[in-house]
């Protein structure tokens, strides 16, 4: 949905859930028009809520877990960037370069991107409809070359609410 006095063009905002196939629920929200502090490009904030806390990683870079401790209050560890003299695309090159002369594989690989591309048009259509759209089925449409990526624990199901 988008906010009148935005000057973002088309829709600012979006709330997805997503329940994975392995039981796990996810929910994602975005908000180009948040009348609070805002990051710019290359410096989103991310937060996951979890059972026992939360974990977030703002512009500065640090990760923070956040443990509820209820009572006795919370605590905070902060989890310090890895020191690389590549990052952003020149860090992603680097290991995938390292991969192909023997080293761990990439963290994002084609069958994770196809998958993120579905839960994104699966989401987008859910949005048109109102309804739970699947995110598999949409997989499956693929050429014949990339439905031959096998399925993972984390493959997905959609619904987007506004």
């Amino acid at each position: 949905w988008g906010q009148p006095w935005s000057t973002f063009g088309g829709n600012t905002c979006v709330a997805l859930i997503a329940g994975m196939t392995n039981g796990v629920i996810v929910q994602f929200e975005m908000n180009h028009v948040e009348r609070g502090h805002q990051n710019g490009w290359h410096e989103e904030y991310y937060r996951v809520a979890c059972e026992g806390g939360t974990v977030t990683l703002d512009a500065d870079h640090i990760v923070r877990l956040t443990r509820d401790l209820g009572a006795d209050g919370e605590v905070v560890e902060e989890i310090m960037p890895e020191a690389n003299p590549r990052d952003g695309h020149f860090a992603v090159i680097d290991t995938f370069l390292g991969w192909l002369d023997g080293g761990a594989p990439p963290e994002t690989t084609i069958d994770d991107v196809l998958q993120t591309m579905a839960l994104t048009f699966s989401a987008a259509e859910a949005t048109h409809n109102g309804q739970r759209v699947e995110i598999q089925p949409l997989i499956q449409r693929l050429p014949g070359h990339l439905k031959r990526l096998p399925a993972r624990d984390a493959d997905m199901d959609a619904t987007v609410t506004a």
